[in-house]
């Protein structure tokens, strides 16, 4: 045994807390998303959390979801993709966070080479200053992307309690 600092991973108890957790979740008609942060894109805690129930793998790094791709689940980048990612993007992200018009463009591009169609999430502001366009263009922005034909709209997200420390309440949410 070592001398120096480690973290020790039990990967039968995080199973056994992500299983009691989706329970909860299912209960409530609520599928969770399953992000193995600082893990550097571990295929074991990324199983884990599968083999515990989650329905979809998250991460903001495209490298770590090209790992995942073993796993039968959706991948879903929490992050705005770059430019410069979108071909891999289509090709290794089921879902991804979007919130500017030019990008949601490339990726329907990218989607029509790869004949894919590739589901996006539309990132609304309300206040944290993080990510997202104004309530006032959700109407705007959702015909544009409805008009494409290899996007797909899969909903709506905010970003609160992050940059801004905007908490969430019935009243900015209401603004959804």
């Amino acid at each position: 045994m070592t001398e120096y600092p480690r973290v020790v991973v039990d990967l039968e108890k995080i199973k056994k807390n992500v299983q009691l957790l989706t329970e909860k979740c299912r209960e409530n008609n609520i599928d969770v998303v399953g992000i193995p942060k600082v893990f550097a894109g571990s295929i074991e805690i990324a199983k884990t959390l599968v083999d515990g129930g989650v329905k979809y793998l998250g991460d903001s790094r495209v490298e770590n979801l090209k790992k995942f791709e073993s796993l039968d689940v959706p991948k879903i980048l929490i992050r705005l993709p770059m430019k410069s990612q979108v071909r891999d993007v289509v090709k290794h992200v089921d879902i991804s966070l979007n919130s500017e018009i030019s990008t949601i463009s490339l990726l329907n591009e990218e989607a029509e080479k790869q004949y894919r169609v590739h589901r996006i999430i539309l990132m609304i502001e309300l206040g944290d200053l993080r990510e997202g366009i104004l309530p006032i263009d959700v109407e705007e922005y959702v015909d544009k992307i409805n008009s494409m034909k290899h996007i797909k709209l899969e909903g709506i997200g905010v970003n609160l309690t992050c940059y801004g420390g905007i908490i969430p309440s019935f009243d900015n949410l209401e603004q959804l």
